[in-house]
């Protein structure tokens, strides 16, 4: 059991609407449907009586839920104590990570005494809450539209091959050679996720298309040469650390994803948080972050 299953059945629980807290949570209802099926195995009895579209929570439901508030607000709260004495930046990345990473050595040679931490978390399911993070980084996309924040750059979307596909050898492609490739799609990662939907806007026909739940079965997907992969240039060297790959360019400007850079709200970042929150603003937006 962990807080994010309390979470999703306690907004459950509160709209007694699959679809409505499906929303509210930023997640898909069958994220939600299998969060919730797992806590009630878990406890060993069903929290919800379920009549066709309704769902209402049934007499252990209801005991549950009155604990369940209460121990995520011990928990949030105890979270918000931690974060405000402490002066480590905490930073969360759902794209690529060079131009941060760039951003923090700069900053560390004004402040040599601060401290990070960074998450990857490219595989999953769920939208992150920037509540647990001082800074985030996500693709300017609709799956992240509940975030407002500061665009930084547009990132190219590359090819990845097997090296022992036929355009190994090619030193980039254009629109044209994309048409009829079996594609590798990463199913649980927005970014990629909306490549789908991009070649279906830009009249790309592949051919056949498998779905993977993590980068790294993507990656072994590619690698033996099942189907080609479409991966963020500044989140590749993933994918070049791999003798098997090939990464090739794509001559088409509309092969780009734009990434943000979003803050929490100032009166819950430390003032170590506040002063590295003003230096990346002026870090981005003179544009010294280089994705290539």
């Amino acid at each position: 059991m962990d807080i994010n299953q309390l979470r999703y059945f306690n907004s459950l629980a509160v709209t007694e609407n699959m679809s409505k807290a499906a929303m509210a949570l930023n997640v898909s209802q069958s994220t939600l449907s299998k969060s919730i099926g797992r806590l009630e195995d878990e406890l060993g009895c069903p929290l919800f009586d379920r009549m066709g579209k309704r769902i209402k929570l049934n007499r252990a439901g209801k005991e549950f839920f009155e604990d369940s508030v209460r121990i995520v607000d011990r928990i949030e709260h105890a979270i918000e104590r931690v974060h405000d004495t402490s002066n480590r930046i905490k930073i969360c990345i759902t794209g690529a990570s060079k131009g941060i990473i760039k951003c923090i050595a700069e900053y560390e040679k004004i402040y040599p005494t601060a401290c990070f931490s960074l998450d990857s978390v490219l595989d999953i399911d769920e939208v992150p809450r920037i509540s647990d993070y001082d800074v985030m980084l996500c693709p300017d996309s609709p799956r992240y539209n509940i975030y407002n924040g500061l665009k930084i750059h547009d990132d190219k979307m590359v090819l990845c091959v097997s090296k022992r596909h036929p355009y190994a050898s090619k030193i980039a492609v254009s629109i044209k050679d994309l048409n009829g490739l079996d594609v590798v799609f990463i199913r649980k990662n927005g970014v990629i996720e909306s490549v789908q939907a991009g070649l279906d806007m830009l009249s790309v026909r592949y051919g056949k298309s498998y779905y993977v739940s993590t980068r790294d079965l993507h990656r072994q997907m590619i690698a033996e040469n099942i189907g080609v992969g479409y991966i963020l240039n500044g989140a590749s060297e993933f994918y070049a650390s791999d003798d098997d790959l090939v990464i090739i360019p794509i001559l088409d400007d509309r092969f780009t994803v734009g990434m943000k850079i979003v803050f929490r709200k100032d009166k819950h970042l430390s003032e170590e948080a506040l002063r590295f929150k003003e230096f990346a603003i002026e870090f981005f937006k003179a544009g010294k972050d280089v994705s290539d």
